[in-house]
């Protein structure tokens, strides 16, 4: 609640001067930023339960799951936010 307030304070204190536009726009993407990051985490914690759960493959047939899914995995793998002990589980091969 307060965080909701003191953004639109801090939008509407800005957004008439020359400053105040390049600060809300860097503001904005900032949000954004944080927000990819916090789903990111959201993610990687699926995965982690769904490997404690005993589940020993994670697979991605592509006629049950959408295309975005599958790709947000390969580019976590890709920029190592998935740990290396994980690949059997994000490429979906079996022990």
């Amino acid at each position: 609640m307060y965080v909701y307030f003191i953004s639109n304070i801090t939008f509407l204190m800005f957004s008439m001067s020359y400053y105040g536009r390049f600060i809300v726009n860097l503001y904005i993407m900032t949000l954004s930023v944080c927000s990819s990051l916090f789903l990111w985490e959201i993610f990687y914690i699926f995965l982690q339960v769904y490997q404690l759960a005993g589940f020993k493959c994670f697979r991605f047939p592509k006629q049950s799951y959408p295309f975005f899914l599958s790709f947000i995995v390969e580019e976590m793998y890709k920029i190592n936010l998935i740990p290396k002990s994980n690949k059997n589980i994000i490429k979906g091969m079996c022990n």
